[in-house]
């Protein structure tokens, strides 16, 4: 998924907006995937007040800044912060206010789900699947995630390349993804979102 708005508001928070509407993008499609997950932004002001996806200028002040990205009923999938000097209770009153606030991202998510038709994707081929796409790649990625010599965008950068060298490896694998390209990809109608 690519999120590409067409206009933004420069003090607004693109990276809450760019997860949230990719997932909420998933979860209205026909696309395997066992979202909805929603993110929000908890910052601490000087005056030790939490504001929920603050704007810019509201972040370069505050002392404590935390993402938090949930599924339904709180299963937590990635904290990140960032912060000056803070007590672990702000930190858990961050995550409290976080937890709360979460749910009804993920309420307004499942109405936008309620209203539209899903085509069903085929199922019936996806162990072959699963097994021909480790056979590409398990290995290489195993060692790529491992290599401690890896920071975040080097190993972007390689776990890109493998991707890469899958697509095209098409020629080499011809009938393992020709195989999967019909039986999943073009095996059900395609839903426009």
């Amino acid at each position: 998924v690519i999120c590409k708005p067409l206009a933004l508001d420069e003090n607004a928070d693109q990276i809450m907006l760019g997860i949230n509407a990719a997932s909420t993008a998933l979860h209205i499609s026909s696309a395997p995937f066992s979202g909805p997950l929603a993110a929000l932004r908890v910052a601490m002001s000087p005056r030790g007040t939490f504001q929920i996806n603050p704007t810019q200028e509201e972040l370069r002040e505050a002392s404590l800044d935390v993402i938090i990205a949930m599924k339904q009923n709180q299963k937590t999938i990635m904290i990140e912060l960032d912060g000056k000097e803070v007590s672990a209770e702000h930190l858990e009153q961050a995550c409290h206010v976080a937890f709360q606030n979460v749910e009804k991202l993920h309420m307004e998510m499942e109405k936008m789900a309620e209203g539209v038709e899903k085509d069903v994707l085929p199922t019936k081929n996806l162990g072959k699947i699963e097994k021909i796409l480790k056979e590409l790649v398990t290995e290489r990625v195993y060692y790529v995630m491992t290599d401690s010599t890896h920071d975040k965008i080097s190993r972007d950068q390689e776990i890109q390349a493998i991707y890469r060298d899958v697509v095209e490896s098409k020629g080499r694998n011809e009938a393992k993804i020709g195989f999967w390209r019909k039986n999943w990809i073009g095996g059900g109608k395609r839903s426009n979102i």
